[in-house]
């Protein structure tokens, strides 16, 4: 649950009798590259060691137990001697002081004096300061109260080298709260300025009703005094957000304020308390300084039982249910989001976190600049010398009406909550709140738009944050996905547009295109593939061979010019087009990463990875394509008899081409892939690419040499091709059966009852065997069969004996059952699918 937190890092210590730990957590925010820990089988202390915007650091977090402090300070004594150069921090309750006459309370007795004796040695031997003792040196606070014995000390303590100590820019004890003992807080300099923060309205404050009632009155009144007063509906828009941001900053620190009032005044009164009783040591001071705590452990936990009591009514209404709190308890937590260094193109390291950013920022800029537009002669020749299908004109016309209110409110209602929004921090949440308020002017908003040809400033403006394509993550920027957060203006454009175009795209894309399609799916080119292997490989004496392309960035580098032109080719409305280039007018872009936002950079060309109409976009511009290659005289395909050829499969930016004769088809292939390039932007990218000749044409490979060959098995579109039959289940069934029983070993420790374990099941594992079983080619045993159905049964009632009869369980819930799936149910439901 802490990894859950934002402390996406959890490093811990423990012990079998429960009766001590150590814990080290690191925030998701924190750009620390961790690179080795240290745990303690007794449980007495654990060690972090990494680096921090490039510099070594290493964290040390003890428990020191109250007998033994030499045995334990004797092992502190190794673990600093194997720490390696750089910051330290050392701390942890030690139950132990270091200076008696201040840090603790009444009669020192004479163990406490020689344990404290030998304390301080250790700490001067290794050159260690206490932290807050030096900003501090002559106070008098506590940390711990001894009921037994009447007495308070101070045993939590953070340690620095000497030479580390002027990096400390203050150090402070925390009034107690929930816990018996005081957070202690230090800040250390030389971390990096540049840190922005990002205002984001919470969706969660949207549940309040109160909240969302001030913020529709807010509204309601901004538009009352305001329509009529500019002309421009664009800049009103944008004055309403600049002052519903602001109105929304106001109404959370009110509530906050009154909320923190009464803690702030008992945490006064506490501190008071504790100077008397650090002077007095009286008993009528100290149980007075008793009950203030109690009742800041009671205010504290009471201004945060709303929040508890909806957390509690959301895991009790959804724990069991499908749902994304199952599958964010099931799922491991994500790798850690903080990227710690990035290579620069002369070699060196990037490793501040601004200096990160704006590599990134360097590296976007020139992947999203303006392509060199296609000259006439370039562009026109590849479009005009093919015929692309067209929309007809009665359905063109409705396509390219204007948007009325309902589609804007439609838009806004059908929008996927818990998304993290745009720049500008309002959610999704607060556009379905307050719909009928925003949905007309949002609506004027955009018809004034298209008139300009622009928006109004920064809601085109979107943030990108990368997400690593492999783990560990690469140090290069290219090696990072970029997803872009766009303002929910620009969500409910797209969602306008794609609503309207995926009426007509089905007409506009050849069946052999499935990504993306409405009734198609990946099933279809992989059976297609599959069948086709099975008929070639044994019968045909043609030289035949498989050839898999992959575009360079694909999304991203596709020219807009030559979108236009398609859009045009394919005979949409001149309003149509005019929306799909608004979304694409002049737009701009910040790179986010490790809590750092870059400079704003300009975006000429691509589409956007997180825009609904993007994929729909990507389809209609990568099919000129596909009519060149399954077109074009001298491309042979696979042939069939009594059929047309197979010759392209495409899912998406996936391309696989079926080519006879590779020696004569193999370069036509190439060079019209070079001509697309120079009209379209998409360029092939060689290394990514497969060349599989079957077996037969083994020595038809020699037209190229820069793109790999693959003689035996390849992997498409998730699913492991096998040129061997006898290999299919070793590189497919294998693996997903090891990973299934992997899984529900790990899941058995879920506090999940029956209920949830056949959703988790049925949520997690019951996609990944219907993916299979919808594309494996070969007949199953039914031995496998027989085991997953035991695993599930297992998993569903954790070991132990069922209660209930397996055929009971897989009743639908109006027969009385739970609709438990079984595995030949599954294979059968695949069959006929």
């Amino acid at each position: 649950m802490l990894a859950r937190g934002g402390y996406d890092r959890v490093y811990h210590a423990g012990f079998s009798r429960g009766s001590r730990g150590a814990a080290i957590l690191l925030h998701r925010s924190l750009p620390m590259l961790v690179t080795a820990t240290q745990s303690d089988p007794q449980g007495r202390f654990i060690v972090v060691k990494g680096t921090l915007h490039g510099s070594p650091i290493n964290l040390v977090c003890v428990y020191g137990p109250p007998a033994g402090l030499d045995a334990f300070l004797l092992s502190l004594c190794r673990v600093a001697a194997g720490l390696p150069q750089g910051t330290t921090l050392l701390g942890g309750d030690f139950n132990a002081v270091l200076n008696p006459s201040l840090d603790v309370s009444g009669e020192i007795s004479t163990n406490r004096s020689a344990r404290a004796a030998s304390f301080s040695s250790w700490a001067e031997s290794f050159g260690m300061c206490e932290v807050w003792r030096t900003w501090h040196p002559r106070e008098r606070r506590y940390t711990h109260t001894s009921a037994a014995h009447s007495t308070q000390s101070r045993i939590d303590l953070i340690f620095m080298p000497a030479l580390d100590i002027n990096n400390v820019t203050g150090a402070e004890l925390l009034p107690r709260g929930v816990s018996d003992h005081p957070p202690v807080r230090i800040w250390l300099g030389g971390t990096d300025p540049t840190r922005r923060l990002i205002w984001r309205l919470n969706a969660w404050n949207l549940q309040d009703n109160d909240y969302t009632q001030e913020i529709k009155n807010h509204l309601t009144q901004y538009f009352e005094l305001n329509l009529g007063s500019v002309q421009s509906p664009g800049t009103l828009w944008a004055a309403c957000k600049a002052t519903l941001r602001g109105q929304a900053k106001y109404l959370l620190r009110s509530r906050e304020r009154a909320r923190d009032s009464q803690l702030s005044k008992l945490e006064t009164k506490a501190l008071i308390l504790e100077r008397q009783q650090m002077t007095s040591e009286s008993a009528s001071v100290l149980r007075q300084l008793t009950r203030v705590r109690e009742e800041i452990k009671h205010t504290a936990l009471e201004s945060e039982k709303h929040i508890w009591r909806a957390s509690a009514a959301r895991i009790y209404g959804w724990g069991d249910k499908n749902g994304k709190l199952l599958h964010w308890l099931a799922t491991r937590p994500l790798a850690n989001r903080v990227i710690p260094e990035i290579m620069e193109d002369s070699g060196s390291l990037s490793k501040t976190p601004i200096e990160i950013a704006q590599r990134f920022a360097s590296y976007y800029t020139r992947l999203y600049a303006e392509h060199p537009r296609p000259t006439a002669e370039k562009e026109s020749p590849l479009l005009n010398g093919i015929t692309l299908p067209s929309v007809p004109l009665a359905i063109r016309d409705r396509i390219d009406e204007p948007i009325d209110l309902a589609e804007v409110i439609s838009a806004i209602t059908s929008l996927a909550p818990g998304k993290t929004p745009g720049p500008d921090g309002f959610p999704a949440e607060l556009y379905k709140r307050c719909s009928d308020i925003l949905g007309p002017h949002l609506l004027s908003m955009y018809e004034e738009a298209e008139k300009q040809g622009r928006f109004p400033n920064e809601i085109d403006q979107a943030t990108i944050v990368v997400i690593p394509k492999t783990q560990p993550p690469s140090r290069h920027c290219s090696a990072y996905r970029p997803i872009s957060l766009l303002n929910t203006e620009i969500k409910v454009l797209s969602s306008i547009l794609a609503s309207r175009l995926r009426e007509v795209i089905p007409t506009l894309v050849h069946p052999d295109h499935c990504g993306f399609m409405p009734t198609r799916s990946t099933r279809h080119c992989i059976r297609r593939l599959h069948l086709a292997l099975a008929h070639h490989t044994t019968l045909s004496h043609t030289p035949l061979a498989l050839l898999l392309l992959d575009f360079e960035k694909a999304f991203d580098t596709v020219d807009w010019s030559f979108l236009d032109h398609v859009l045009l080719k394919n005979g949409l409305g001149p309003k149509f087009r005019r929306l799909v280039k608004l979304l694409y007018s002049n737009p701009t872009a910040r790179v986010q990463v490790n809590g750092v936002v870059s400079d704003a950079f300009p975006i000429g060309r691509g589409t956007r990875q997180g825009c609904p109409l993007s994929p729909l976009l990507f389809a209609l511009i990568i099919e000129p394509l596909a009519i060149l290659l399954r077109n074009d005289p001298l491309i042979e395909g696979w042939p069939w008899p009594n059929c047309p050829e197979d010759r392209v499969a495409l899912y998406a930016d996936d391309v696989l081409l079926y080519i006879s004769n590779p020696a004569r088809s193999g370069p036509r292939v190439l060079q019209l892939l070079s001509l697309f390039a120079e009209a379209s932007g998409l360029i092939l990218n060689p290394n990514k690419s497969l060349l599989v000749p079957l077996p037969r044409s083994r020595d038809c490979v020699d037209w190229q040499q820069s793109i790999p060959v693959r003689r035996n098995s390849f992997k498409y579109l998730g699913i492991y091709i096998s040129l061997l039959p006898e290999l299919t289940w070793e590189l497919n069934v294998t693996p997903l059966t090891r990973r299934i029983k992997t899984d529900l070993q790990r899941w058995r420790a879920l506090p999940l009852n029956l209920l949830g374990r056949i959703a988790l099941y049925k949520m997690m594992i019951l996609p990944r065997l219907l993916y299979l079983l919808q594309n494996f080619p070969h007949p199953i045993p039914k031995k496998w069969f027989g085991e997953m159905d035991s695993l599930a049964r297992q998993f569903m009632w954790n070991d132990a004996r069922p209660r209930l009869a397996l055929k009971t369980c897989q009743r639908d819930i109006y027969n009385g059952g739970w609709a438990c799936p079984t595995s030949i149910i599954i294979s059968t439901r695949c069959m006929w699918s």
